[in-house]
């Protein structure tokens, strides 16, 4: 699974306890984003911490280029 060779995506599954998931449905609705983009804008917040680049950064990346 995933795009073009030069933006390479994976797809994954997240189970959510159901008081998460409508919180999430919520925030969405409330700013008129998709839930994917709520995700995502979290597992950016914890690479982050953990000392890795940017999503948009790892995007830019070519794959096989060392990190």
């Amino acid at each position: 699974m995933g795009g073009t060779a030069t933006t390479r995506q994976r797809a994954t599954s997240v189970y959510l306890p159901e008081a998460a998931y409508e919180a999430l449905r919520r925030v969405a609705f409330d700013e008129r984003c998709k839930i994917h983009d709520l995700l995502m804008e979290g597992v950016g917040l914890v690479l982050r911490k953990r000392g890795y680049p940017p999503i948009a950064e790892m995007k830019a990346k070519r794959p096989g280029k060392s990190r």
